[in-house]
């Protein structure tokens, strides 16, 4: 035989070994992934036993979410609907006061200051500004301050200060202009 055969049969058995060990090293590995694959999919198995239970508990999570929202719009249409009704109330009483105030004849209704007050005595709040306060040690009254100097009383006991902004009714019953 001649040296050149000898190495075309070593160069086919070497190729044949290679190929032999490669196809082995493949197949092995074929089965490690085969096996693995068989373990992820066990593994996902065992977890999709609790997907229904989480559907479920999502699904009941959505729907109380949703009715807490129709609620919280049930009760925010409420809350505006009942303070619309305070304001109208609140509108009503004012304009209650104002009318009281217009036709009191103790009160100036037409004063720059005036500030409409639901008190059932009106010296109280529209005569005196609420910085200036006087204390009364007899008929006459002394002033705490020098901006303004009390007068004593006059026919009726009503004060210089607390006397109405607007002219008394004449006596027939018509009203002086507003």
């Amino acid at each position: 035989m001649s040296n050149t055969l000898v190495w075309v049969i070593v160069a086919v058995v070497v190729v044949l070994v290679v190929a032999g060990l490669a196809a082995l090293y493949l197949r092995r590995r074929r089965t490690v992934y085969r096996d693995r694959a068989v373990e992820l999919r066990r593994h996902a198995l065992f977890q999709s036993e609790d997907i229904p239970a989480k559907e479920a508990e999502a699904r009941g999570a959505r729907t109380a979410a949703d009715e807490a929202r129709r609620r919280a719009e049930e009760l925010e249409a409420e809350a505006r609907q009942k303070e619309a009704a305070l304001e109208r109330a609140r509108s009503r009483v004012e304009d209650t006061v104002r009318e009281a105030d217009r036709i009191d004849p103790e009160v100036r209704h037409k004063a720059g200051d005036y500030v409409p007050s639901l008190t059932l005595d009106p010296a109280e709040t529209h005569d005196a500004p609420a910085e200036e306060t006087t204390e009364t040690t007899d008929a006459a009254s002394v002033p705490t301050s020098d901006a303004e100097a009390v007068e004593p009383p006059e026919e009726g006991g009503r004060t210089g200060a607390d006397q109405p902004f607007e002219q008394p009714a004449p006596p027939s019953g018509k009203h002086a202009a507003d």
